[in-house]
């Protein structure tokens, strides 16, 4: 703020919506006045308004000026108590000229209670379909013993909506690991019921030419349980005798090296006994014992909310509850993918 002269009509700013007025130091003017009287609010405080000094102003000798003004500033001016003006405001906001003041307490349960009344009104909004997950559920045989998939729509889903260069997954994003884990996920299901080979081979075709993409990834880069989940899909992929499935290389040495450090830091007697993260990735896992798992089903009957994770418990298991999570989801999503 530069200080080297004032106008006529200077202002100094003592908060956002107080202002005092004190009259130019020119020289080419007459000595400051003195303020006598007591500073009053405006009838309605409003953002914009500012408080103005209701004063009467009597002659004052120069000898004088410094002394008087200095007793009014230690005397706040003769003015109102600011602190009794601000406990009036401070128990409500005035929301017009005529309106009573309203208690800021009814205003924020007012607006908590909006906010309640929006949240409860939204549905889920957009999610991106997981191929990944909608292979896994594609998977699941007819619990009635009929031959087909249970869930159908999800195995027409995967046929529809293979992207152009044979992969699926985000089409808009594009993550080597997302894809390769979506694209095996998908080969093995078209596999598994003998449909769209040359859909088949084209996905195999997108996982040899992206495997050397993995080597040097950032673990923040990979979908949830990666390390678990790609090793088992190529084990499947090889019990299945799919064409192409890669042969171990350096990048899947580090994968699998990844997935036996997981594993070890959570030992199988834990991951039985309580929720871990592992409940997410269950389909990569061997040797499991559901009669224990299933105490740790979510109350909607899925494993941490993944519907591959609880796919494959249900064909481990047939447990209703994970069918009737499934069962919701396809229906919910529409279309078979989840």
């Amino acid at each position: 703020m530069q200080m080297s002269s004032l106008s006529t009509n200077a202002v100094l700013k003592v908060s956002p919506t107080i202002l005092f007025k004190f009259p130019s130091f020119s020289s080419s003017i007459k000595p400051p006045q003195h303020f006598i009287g007591s500073c009053l609010s405006s009838d309605r405080l409003q953002n914009t308004s500012s408080t103005q000094c209701n004063a009467s102003s009597t002659p004052l000798t120069s000898e004088g000026a410094s002394k008087t003004f200095t007793e009014n500033i230690k005397s706040g001016f003769k003015a109102r108590n600011w602190n009794d003006s601000l406990k009036e405001k401070i128990g409500g906001i005035e929301t017009g000229k005529d309106d009573p003041v309203v208690p800021i307490s009814r205003l924020i349960k007012e607006h908590i209670e909006s906010i309640k009344s929006m949240l409860g009104s939204m549905d889920d909004g957009e999610i991106t379909i997981s191929a990944y997950d909608t292979a896994w559920v594609a998977l699941v045989e007819d619990m009635n013993g009929n031959d087909g998939p249970q869930f159908p729509s999800s195995l027409e889903w995967i046929s529809s909506n293979q992207l152009p260069d044979g992969s699926w997954g985000d089409k808009y994003i594009f993550s080597a690991h997302d894809r390769l884990l979506s694209t095996l996920a998908c080969v093995i299901a078209l596999k598994f019921w003998n449909v769209h080979p040359h859909k088949s081979e084209k996905g195999m075709e997108f996982v040899r030419q992206n495997l050397g993409k993995l080597e040097g990834g950032k673990a923040e880069h990979m979908p949830i349980g990666f390390e678990v989940a790609f090793p088992s899909l190529l084990e499947i992929a090889r019990k299945l005798e799919i064409v192409g499935v890669p042969e171990d290389s350096p990048v899947l040495q580090e994968i699998y090296a990844r997935r036996s450090l997981k594993l070890t830091r959570i030992p199988k007697e834990i991951m039985h006994s309580m929720p871990t993260t592992l409940l997410h990735s269950l389909e990569g896992m061997p040797g499991l014992d559901w009669e224990k798992l299933l105490k740790l089903q979510c109350n909607d009957g899925s494993f941490l909310f993944s519907p591959s994770s609880t796919a494959f418990a249900l064909m481990q298991t047939k447990d209703h509850n994970c069918l009737t999570y499934l069962t919701k989801a396809v229906q919910k999503f529409g279309g078979g993918g989840m």
